[in-house]
Formats: C-alpha cells, sequence, structure tokens
C-alpha cells in the first residue's frame, strides 16, 4: 500500500479550525479543508490543487533492481533510492499544505495549541511509517542477501563434493590400468617363444621326389607338344634315318629312340621342360604359401599379431599368383590336347597332297636324272606321310584321353603342392610387437587424463567460489547498513519545520511568533543500536565446515592423479 495512501486515525477531509482544541470558542474563525493526496504507483503525490508533485530525479531502473552480488553498497544503494522516492513526495505535500494553511491565513499567531496541528500529524505519522519501514526494508534485503550467499555456497560445495567423487574414481580406474599395463608388459617378457613352424619332411624326401615329378610331367606333355610343334619335311626324314639307325635288339633302343626324337623336337623340348619347370615350382610355391595360412594365427600369438597378419598378406599374395599360373598352364595343355586330332590330319591331308604330285611328276619324267629326282621325292615323301599317319593315330589316342591325362596333371601338380606345404618352414623371429590390449588401455589412460583436467579445473573453480561466497557471507554479517540512520532521522524531522517554515514565509512572520507552533513537534523516531547484526543461517556452519573438510581432501587428491599422465614406458 503506497505510504499517503491510507493514515490510520485521519479520514479523507479534515475540518481543521485554528484553536479549536483548546476549548475557547475559536470555532468562529475562517476554516482551512486539509486534503490528503492519494500517491501515485510512481512514488510522487497531488498536491491540493491537483497538480502532480514530481518524484527526485533517481535511477528507478536501478533502484528497483534486485541484484544482490555488489555486496552491502548495492543494498543500501537501493534502499536509499527507496528512501528518497518516499520522503520527497513527502516533503514537497508540507510544503503545499503549508503554502494552502498561509493562503487561508492558518494557523492563528496569536493563538496556542495544545495538540499537533493537523498537518503536521499526518507529516509525523507518515515520516514514522517511512523510518520504520526504512529499517524492515533494509534488514530484510540484508537478510535475504546472507541467505542467498549462503546457497550459493552450498551449491559450490555440491559441486566440490561431486569434482571429488569423480576425481577418486579416476585416481582408482588409472591405478588399475597402469597396473594392468605392466601385467601385460610382463607376460610379453617372460612370454619370448619365437613365432615359427618346422618342415613336415626333410629335403633329403624333397629333391627325389620333386625330381620324380618333372620327369613324371616332362614324359607326360612331351609327346604332345612333340605333335604341336612339328619338324620339316628334312628334319623329319633325319629323324627317320636316325630311327633306322637305332639296334632295335638293344634294352637301351628305347630310350636312345627318345633321346633322338627330343633333339630332333628340340623346340618341344624345351617348351615341354619350361611347361614342367613352371608347374613344379607354382605347385611347390603354392603349397609353401598354404602352409602359414594354416600355421599361423593372429590369435594365437598376440604379442605378434601384426607380424603374423603382415606375413599371411604376402603368403596370400603368392597364393593367387600360383594359383593363377598353375590354371593357366593346365589350360594351355588341356587345350592343346583337345584340337591334336584335327592338326595332325590336317598334316596327313597335306603331305598326301604333296606326295601325289611327287608321283605325277614321277610319271612325266623322262629323262634317267628326272626319273632318281623324281623316285627320291617319292621314297621321302611315303616316309613322311608314314610318319605323320603313326602321328595322327597317336594324337586321335591322346585326344581320346584328354580328361583322363588332365587329371594326371593335376594330380602331379597337387603332389608338389603337398610337397612344397611339406617342406615349408618359417622362423619369425621373437615376439617383438606389444599386447593388443595396450592400446585401447592407453587411449583410455589419455581419456582419463583430460577427464581429470576437466574435473580438476570445475573443482578449482568451485574451490574459488565457495571461498568467495564465504567471505561474502561474513561481510554482510559484520556489515551495518543502518549505521547513517541519524541521517534519516534528521531528513524525517526536518518535515515539520519545513512546514512551519514555508507557512511563516509566506505570511511574512516569523515561525517563533506564531504561538501554535511554539508546541515542540512529537515525532518519535527510535534510535538504531549500530551493534545490532543479523543472523547467520543454521547450515552456514554446516557448510563451512563441510568445505574446508573437502576442499582438503582435494587439494590432497588433485597432485595424487599426476601420475595417471602416460609415462615413456607406458607409451614405449
Amino acid at each position: 500500500m503506497p505510504i499517503l495512501d491510507y493514515v490510520p486515525g485521519l479520514n479523507r477531509n479534515t475540518r481543521a479550525t485554528n484553536g479549536s482544541a483548546n476549548g475557547n470558542g475559536a470555532g468562529s474563525h475562517s476554516d482551512a479543508q486539509l486534503t490528503i493526496p492519494v500517491a501515485r504507483a510512481d512514488g510522487s503525490g497531488y498536491a491540493p490543487g491537483g497538480e502532480p508533485t514530481p518524484s527526485p530525479q533517481v535511477d528507478t531502473e536501478a533502484a528497483d533492481s534486485d541484484n544482490l552480488t555488489d555486496g552491502v553498497h548495492a543494498i543500501t544503494k537501493k534502499t536509499n533510492y527507496w528512501f528518497e522516492r518516499q520522503v520527497y513526495p513527502i516533503e514537497r505535500q508540507a510544503e503545499a499544505w503549508a503554502a494552502d494553511w498561509a493562503q487561508k491565513g492558518l494557523p492563528r499567531h496569536d493563538v496556542p495549541r495544545t495538540e499537533p496541528l493537523e498537518p503536521e500529524q499526518v507529516l509525523e505519522k507518515l515520516s514514522t511509517q517511512v523510518y520504520r519501514e526504512w529499517q524492515q526494508r533494509v534488514r530484510t534485503k540484508m537478510q535475504d542477501a546472507i541467505e542467498d550467499g549462503s546457497q550459493r555456497v552450498g551449491e559450490n560445495v555440491a559441486t566440490l563434493r561431486g569434482a571429488v567423487g569423480r576425481l577418486e574414481a579416476i585416481q582408482t580406474e588409472a591405478v588399475e590400468l597402469r597396473e594392468r599395463i605392466a601385467r601385460l608388459k610382463a607376460d610379453a617378457e617372460r612370454d619370448v617363444q619365437p613365432v615359427k613352424y618346422d618342415r613336415i619332411i626333410g629335403p633329403g624326401l624333397f629333391w627325389p621326389i620333386a625330381i620324380f615329378l618333372a620327369l613324371v610331367e616332362f614324359f607326360a606333355n612331351f609327346p604332345v607338344l612333340r605333335l604341336l610343334l612339328p619338324m620339316s619335311s628334312a628334319l623329319a626324314a633325319a629323324g627317320q634315318a636316325a630311327a633306322e639307325n637305332i639296334d632295335d635288339s638293344s634294352w637301351m633302343a628305347g630310350p636312345a629312340l627318345l633321346f633322338r626324337e627330343m633333339m630332333m623336337h628340340f623346340e618341344a623340348t624345351i617348351v615341354a621342360l619350361v611347361a614342367v619347370i613352371i608347374l613344379v615350382v607354382l605347385g611347390k610355391t603354392f603349397g609353401g604359401a598354404l602352409r602359414p595360412l594354416f600355421a599361423l594365427r593372429a590369435e594365437d600369438y598376440p604379442l605378434a599379431a601384426q607380424t603374423v597378419r603382415a606375413h599371411r598378406r604376402q603368403q596370400w599374395l603368392l597364393t593367387g599368383v600360383s594359383l593363377a599360373g598353375i590354371a593357366f598352364v593346365l589350360g594351355f595343355l588341356f587345350f592343346s590336347r583337345r584340337d591334336i586330332a584335327r592338326t595332325t590330319a590336317e598334316r596327313v591331308q597335306s603331305e598326301a597332297a604333296s606326295l601325289d604330285t611327287a608321283r605325277k611328276e614321277q610319271a612325266a619324267a623322262t629323262t634317267p636324272a628326272a626319273i632318281a629326282a623324281t623316285t627320291n621325292s617319292v621314297q621321302r615323301g611315303e616316309r613322311t606321310l608314314s610318319l605323320l599317319r603313326d602321328d595322327a593315330d597317336f594324337a586321335k589316342t591322346v585326344q581320346q584321353n584328354n580328361w583322363p591325362i588332365l587329371f594326371l596333371n593335376v594330380g602331379l601338380v597337387l603332389t608338389a603342392i603337398v610337397l612344397g606345404f611339406c617342406i615349408k618352414h618359417d622362423d619369425l623371429g621373437e615376439k617383438r610387437g606389444e599386447h593388443p590390449e595396450i592400446p585401447p588401455l592407453r587411449e583410455r589412460i589419455f581419456a582419463i587424463n583430460r577427464e581429470m583436467t576437466e574435473v580438476s579445473r570445475e573443482g578449482r573453480t568451485a574451490v574459488s567460489q565457495a571461498h568467495l561466497g564465504i567471505s561474502r557471507v561474513h561481510h554482510l554479517l559484520r556489515a551495518n547498513p543502518l549505521k547513517d540512520w541519524r541521517a534519516k532521522v534528521d531528513r524525517l524531522e526536518s518535515i515539520i519545520p519545513r512546514f512551519r517554515g514555508e507557512n511563516a514565509r509566506l505570511r511574512g512572520l516569523d515561525p517563533a511568533n506564531i504561538r501554535a507552533f511554539e508546541l515542540e513537534p512529537e515525532l518519535a523516531l527510535p534510535p538504531i543500536d549500530d551493534a545490532t547484526g543479523f543472523h547467520e543461517p543454521e547450515e552456514f556452519s554446516r557448510l563451512k565446515a563441510e568445505f574446508n573438510e573437502i576442499a582438503h581432501r582435494f587439494a590432497l587428491l588433485a597432485p595424487r592423479l599426476t601420475p595417471a599422465q602416460p609415462t615413456a614406458g607406458d607409451l614405449a
């Protein structure tokens, strides 16, 4: 309720007659109409004439602010603004009443009073109310500020408590991680088993079997390549003559004939030898590459997992390349055998046509020299045709057995693969890598380190804010915002003299010559005890004790977390 809106014991319109209270019949004199204005919401009042009485120019936005973070000055500044806003309209009202009464010649200068004038009574009650509400406002705001500071300390203590709990958990986890890394490294140092595997068969058994496979593969493929790469007619005649000169009664006749054929079919011999070497080498390489894929696994050697994986990648490459080479060579031999009968048949037809031509030339010859030449040509053609017909028959047989021969080639290649698998051995040396569980643990240590930094920063901020909050509460408890109460009393006590002085001035009189002003104003404003302090919140003492304990734990805990940083040993 605004201060001027209602004053107990007084009506809105009061008939005031000079000297009416002394019972001397002075009521016949002129009387004055006493109008008590109603204060507006902004603190300004209205004078009797209806014109508003302006409030003093103050920063109302700053005065109405409830921001308590600036301490006692902020509180006293706001309450002083409030006091000024309340007193200023009263002073203006006193001047307005003084002018109103002076215009009517009141009060009579020669009539004494036994009671205060009606305006003075109102002014006294208004001043008393303002004084009382000012004290109450200051004390309330101070106590609210103290309680607010205590609550802020409690919030900071709760934040610090949470930071200490998180730091303790971080420390425990960091110690466990370092111990686990140390155990894994110790296990790695004790486990010195090399990453290797030995041969299944020795070199003494490998080479005889490998040479035997090469010979079998060579003799299986040479006849096909001999038919695929035919000789010239002259070389064929030479080969026929060489074959006729062999003693067929000797037990070396077969090997001798085969050797001579190999020499006569030198291109076929080279191609067959290269094909055999390729099949044996690729088969052995394929089998050797398969061995580490089955013998080594990263799971079996966790400390050498990286080395094992790198070795296996190389073997997968060899396996793919070797398998492709074997497939190409076997495909070449298979498709060569599939078309060899047609190729040899075409040669027989071509040679038969040449023989017919030679016979016609022989029949047409008339001279002895021409007859001898054509006769030799016919004889060579007959021998060549006979050889080609034998080759054609052999080619048909080979073509009919193309799939069985392919199975034989595959079997020989598989045997080479088995030999390569059994002869393969590797020694990757000692386990040089680290345990696969160590990198994730190290990453977790880095994450813990970052979390520890953030939590420590939060804790230090909470400690700082709690110290500031406790200091602020102590400052407010020791503060005395009512110490300038005497100035407020002097200001309020000057309102009635202002009324009297203004009334006398406007009437051209000395206030001392007006007998109604001889009565001393009865403004009862009690003094304020400067030593009276404020009430400390019940929880504040407990919060201070808890803060001291938690701050001590935080100070001891933060340095102990320094070893959580990864050391050079952890990073090795």
